[in-house]
């Protein structure tokens, strides 16, 4: 790329320094006047190069007054639009400065504005406004009636902290923007906002969904430190003033990092740059935040796909110039020449065997590109070298994911363990009063740092690890549901066997130590009436569970997208016999089929991730039972003696293969064979039945009723400890701030509430899964006795089966009166849910006098 030069500046010497300020708006008339904000003179100013045509303007509240006026925006006639910035409201000149209207008021509602930072006037004639303060873009008919708005105040932490945990749209959704400055927009009609509280760029399409946001805090190129304004210029090249890094950073529209302006020229540095500005002709205005004058640079002229040739050409090695390529000749429907630049860039990267330079040049979006192509049927044969490659550079990438998801654990693990030591100890000091206030603990003050310091690096490595989950399953349901080879929909279902496993490995490591926490847990637990120092063993292994559930958040999300991917390909591949191949082996083959329902047993307190999960299986092993071959051979199983006797409830000894053969069981039709009872891919010979057969499947049905009791009996305790934990939680926020020791006695108590309420939930969980079993025994020896004529036409069997039938009706009405229930809730949540939003409408909200 060619370097911008600088051409001249201006205003710096017009009247005495004193009647000058910093420029904080541009914009240029058809006859490409340059039109700007003079910030704390209250005005607007009209040059001709640097020669002044119009000024107008003075501080106030009237009509035409001015207060601290920021970005300009003219429309087609030439009309001058003002964010009126401390006024809260939008005016509209003429060129002379003569006052045509005024629209807006201090305020977070409809047609509200809170400091408008920069407009931008549509073609239509419709008027874009930034408020920064609201954190939003709001829309304006051209006679200044609210269209609406899109965004709400979010940081990208919370942005990735929603995403990480899922968090509900009605509590926090999409777009966010942190102090929202400029906007701008390129020859396809995509929009730029400069997200500088989040130092980041947003870019939308003309239909204002979010296309992707790039840049990050920081001091390397392509980071930001408060960019303030965007520009476009004719060839769809961004100009990005980059506030504190004291620079104008220039991207393609698609995120590449091009070029940076740091100098004025030889020996004058760019100092806080905070607007910039294209006109017709390409030149660049800047603008600085501590001097009042204009900085006019030459830039370059070629087209994007010049540069990004000269690129490919000057920087082979680097996988970004011809991933440019290949989205410029996207964007113009050429997908063959964009298939052949993805796949120079895949190559380039799959062929980088340096760990940090392979996962710094990782492009996702690049192989999404390439699969969306694949899946619209342009070039997929040819596509097929270049998909496997991304395959695996995807693999590779979530590994090191992995991997440093664990390393980080490891080294927070280390750290912490030693804080709670020593936190612990500190706490023992003050609730003995052996405190000595006058010395600060400068070791456990440094261990803490570290520990958070930690903590905030598992979290945003746990939502890499996540985005990157989603963005392989998506990549992965393309190929398989694309026109892809054999071959590509074999690796693809491998990829998902192999990663099933590894899965597997690492949850059963985690788990173990989990137990053999909870197990050290409640023996401390047991003896801390006797002994108080026992509280330091229970409270280390209860915050290291803790830490080990963080840890297994992210895996978990990659299991979900894992299950989704295997479900989605199934429904939506042609191939299905390769496809239905890949689920037996993940359901039916062994050990493999064994790692989701060993997973589900051991998250019993990640209660909302285990719901997912679990319905999830069960909803993959109902696409696999509709896959199977009516021909298909079924498994004869043989029934032990003891098979049909009832499940006791409290029973741990969980058998895994019955739990599997329990949910494949599920759903599924139940029919007679040539004397077999087929049951899924399941067959029993209908002629033998172990000794009293009768008597222990009426067992069974009986013992439902030990369930349904014990079942509302840990309802009732978890209803207790719950309402134990928010009040023990309502003391704490009432303790005296001067009052050291009663805290520590209520956070070890709810620490101890919360570790009952993990026994009961994983209690709650067992008798679930016993209960399953104890169904799948009953509806499998009723089907049994159904089918053997001989015993279905006695009298005992007609009354078993009255009696499940009685039982089957009292299930009906209860499950009928939960849909009830919830029902009724769910109004009522609704009901509340909207006097919410309503009272929040309602709060006035004052004017505010700068």
């Amino acid at each position: 790329m060619s370097s911008i030069s600088f051409d001249n500046s201006f205003r710096s010497d017009h009247g005495s320094s004193g009647q000058l300020s910093p420029p904080s708006g541009f914009a240029f008339t058809t006859q490409g006047h340059l039109i700007l904000s003079d910030d704390f003179n209250h005005r607007i100013q009209v040059y001709d190069n640097d020669r002044l045509l119009v000024s107008f303007g003075e501080k106030g509240k009237e009509s035409s007054q001015l207060n601290y006026p920021k970005g300009i925006a003219v429309d087609k006639h030439d009309n001058i639009y003002v964010a009126d910035s401390w006024n809260h409201r939008v005016q509209k000149f003429d060129l002379l400065g003569n006052h045509i209207e005024t629209f807006g008021s201090y305020g977070e509602g409809e047609g509200e504005l809170n400091e408008p930072y920069d407009i931008m006037v549509e073609d239509c004639g419709n008027i874009l406004v930034v408020e920064r303060y609201n954190h939003r873009i709001q829309w304006f008919s051209p006679e200044g009636k609210s269209l609406g708005w899109i965004g709400q105040r979010g940081t990208v932490l919370e942005e990735h902290l929603a995403y990480l945990y899922e968090t509900s749209a009605n509590l926090f959704s999409t777009p966010a923007f942190e102090f929202p400055t400029s906007i701008g927009t390129d020859s396809l009609g995509n929009y730029f906002i400069t997200d500088s509280g989040n130092h980041r760029i947003a870019k939308f399409n003309k239909n204002w969904r979010r296309v992707m946001t790039f840049g990050e805090r920081g001091e390397e190129t392509g980071q930001f430190q408060y960019p303030l304004c965007v520009s476009i210029g004719r060839n769809d090249l961004l100009y990005v003033s980059d506030l504190n890094n004291n620079r104008i950073q220039i991207f393609s529209p698609f995120g590449q990092f091009l070029d940076s302006l740091e100098q004025i020229d030889d020996s004058t540095p760019l100092k806080a740059p905070c607007l910039t500005a294209i006109d017709s002709h390409g030149k660049l205005y800047a603008g600085l935040t501590f001097n009042p004058s204009v900085f006019r640079f030459s830039t370059p002229s070629h087209s994007l796909e010049s540069l990004a040739g000269d690129r490919v050409q000057s920087d082979s090695k680097n996988p970004e110039w011809p991933t440019l390529k290949g989205q410029l000749a996207e964007q113009s429907a050429e997908y063959l020449r964009a298939t052949e630049n993805y796949a120079k860039a895949i190559e380039l990267m799959r062929s980088e065997t340096n760990r940090d330079r392979s996962i710094k040049i990782f492009n996702a979006n690049l192989l999404l590109n390439l699969s969306h192509i694949t899946l619209k049927e342009h070039s997929s044969s040819k596509n097929e070298t270049a998909l496997l490659g991304g395959l695996e550079i995807f693999i590779r990438q979530l590994k090191y994911s992995r991997e440093k998801i664990q390393k980080t654990y490891e080294a927070w693990e280390e750290v912490a363990r030693e804080f709670s030591e020593k936190e612990f100890k500190k706490n023992l000091e003050i609730l003995e009063d052996r405190e000595d206030p006058r010395v600060f603990n400068q070791e456990l003050f440094n261990i803490e740092k570290q520990t958070k310091i930690l903590f905030r690096e598992i979290r945003a490595t746990s939502y890499k690890h996540c985005k990157l989950s989603d963005q392989l399953a998506e990549y992965v349901s393309s190929i398989i549901a694309s026109p892809s080879s054999a071959i590509l929909i074999q690796r693809g279902g491998d990829n998902l066997v192999e990663r099933l496993n590894e899965l597997g490995e690492i949850f059963s490591t985690k788990l173990a130590i989990k137990e053999a926490n909870e197990l050290e847990m409640i023996e401390a637990f047991s003896a801390l009436q006797e002994d108080q120092s026992k509280w330091n063993i229970f409270l280390t292994n209860f915050i290291a569970n803790n830490r080990i559930v963080l840890l297994l958040t992210p895996l978990l999300f990659e299991l979900r997208t894992l299950l989704i991917t295997l479900k989605c390909s199934a429904q939506a591949s042609t191939e299905k016999q390769k496809i239905s191949t890949i689920l037996t082996t993940v359901i039916e083959r062994s050990p493999i089929n064994q790692v989701v329902p060993k997973i589900l047993l051991g998250i019993q307190e990640i209660r909302p991730a285990h719901t997912i999960i679990d319905t999830l299986w069960r909803d993959l092993i109902d696409t696999w039972v509709a896959l199977q071959e009516e021909n298909k051979k079924p498994l004869v199983r043989k029934l032990e003696p003891d098979y049909f006797s009832p499940v006791p409830f409290d029973i741990e000894d969980l058998n895994i293969e019955e739990i599997i053969n329990s949910h494949n069981s599920e759903n599924t039709k139940i029919e007679i064979k040539s004397k077999q009872l087929i049951i899924g891919n399941s067959a029993y010979y209908v002629d033998s039945f172990p000794d009293n057969f009768l008597q222990k499947i009426s067992q069974i049905l009986e013992s439902q009723t030990n369930y349904d009791a014990k079942n509302n009996e840990l309802q009732a305790q978890l209803k207790d400890l719950h309402k134990q934990c928010r009040d023990l939680s309502k003391q704490l926020k009432h303790v005296n701030p001067q009052d050291k020791r009663t805290p520590i006695s209520i956070d070890n108590n709810i620490s101890a509430v919360n570790f009952q309420i993990s026994l009961l939930k994983r209690m709650v969980l067992t008798l679930e899964v016993n209960e399953d079993r104890n169904i799948n025994r009953l509806v499998t020896g009723s089907a049994l006795l159904a089918s053997n004529k001989e015993t279905s036409q006695e009298s005992s069997t007609s009354s078993f089966y009255k009696n499940l039938s009685n039982y089957h009706s009292q299930e009906k009405t209860h499950v009928d009166c939960i849909a009830k229930e919830i029902k009724k809730t769910s109004f009522r949540f609704s009901d509340l849910e909207q006097q919410l939003l309503n009272l929040n409408l309602e709060q006035s909200i004052e004017n505010v006098d700068h």
